[in-house]
């Protein structure tokens, strides 16, 4: 009997010690066997003896981070550990406010296996808990021209949109996506400019312009709770959206369409409404922080920024 490939489950944490036990928890529950789970600490108190660190399976391997790394950073971090103490040939990057089902990752894995030219396989991401909630990923279309991106089958009830097989897709979530080992020994690590968001967009076009495929497999389903939509966005949400959103767009030299509402615009007017019936006291302080955002953006400010922590939410 073949032994199945080993794949090194990557969570990066920065708060919420409870969200990521949750989602380490849902990787453990795998139906899946060859699996090393790792957890990268990005959190101010990151170390032995953290509320995280002490709360997690003996079996985990806990690495904290000697400074917030962000999301690439972090996930860099883990996947040079992994190849040195695992030899992995997959690596699954499971957000910690996600709750994966059990065949997530066999469907996963199966899918890469079959496939040899896929650098990367993305989950099918529901919008909250429940059998048949409503879809929030099911695919990505990012716009030749403008830079565009939208996810397909948002809103949709599962059950609406039978999962049959794999599909191309243009980039997948990094809210759960597997990464093949081979691959990034290509393409190099995630790209750290952006920080936080858009990251897997970028490694996605990436991996696509060197002749790689980017799939989606439906059958992999995973619950996106997505701690960033409460009563407000948070504002570290706002500025690496926003911000970020304008470098992805200058890095790859996509031109908007003056004459159609900007992705930014949209999302901003979303984000303002919220506010204004939740925090009406955060308006000025908001419309302060999407102007920095922006201006970061153009001037191609990139990395991580202390703007999002200087407001009075977060």
């Amino acid at each position: 009997m073949s032994l199945r490939p080993r794949v090194a489950t990557v969570v990066v944490h920065h708060s919420q010690p409870a969200d990521t036990l949750r989602a380490v928890g849902s990787a453990q529950d795998a139906d899946y066997p060859s699996q090393v789970v790792l957890v990268v600490d990005n959190g101010p108190d990151a170390g032995v003896g953290s509320p995280l660190a002490d709360s997690l399976d003996p079996t985990v391997t806990y690495l904290p981070a000697p400074s917030n790394l962000g999301f690439a950073g972090g996930v860099g971090l883990a996947a040079s550990v992994a190849a040195q103490r695992f030899g992995v040939d997959y690596l699954w990057l499971l957000n910690p406010d996600a709750v994966a089902e059990p065949a997530a990752l066999g469907w996963l894995v199966t899918t890469a296996d079959a496939v040899p030219d896929a650098a990367i396989v993305g989950s099918r991401l529901l919008d909250g808990p429940g059998p048949d909630a409503p879809i929030a990923y099911d695919g990505a279309v990012v716009d030749p021209v403008t830079g565009a991106t939208r996810h397909l089958g948002r809103g949709v009830p599962a059950s609406q949109r039978p999962a049959r097989g794999h599909l191309d897709t243009d980039y997948a979530n990094g809210a759960s996506m597997l990464v093949r080992v081979g691959a990034m020994a290509v393409l190099g690590p995630l790209p750290t400019e952006y920080f936080l968001y858009f990251e897997e967009t970028d490694y996605a076009l990436q991996a696509r312009r060197r002749g790689f495929r980017v799939l989606l497999e439906p059958r992999s389903r995973v619950h996106h709770l997505r701690r960033s939509v409460t009563d407000i966005p948070t504002a570290t949400f706002v500025y690496y959206m926003i911000r970020n959103r304008d470098l992805f767009a200058r890095r790859w030299g996509f031109v908007p369409d003056p004459a159609a509402p900007q992705p930014t615009d949209v999302f901003v007017a979303s984000a303002r409404e919220r506010i204004a019936v939740a925090r009406p006291d955060e308006l000025l302080a908001f419309d302060a922080l999407v102007a920095q955002a922006r201006a970061d953006g153009a001037a191609g400010r990139s990395g991580r920024s202390d703007v999002p922590t200087s407001v009075g939410w977060q």
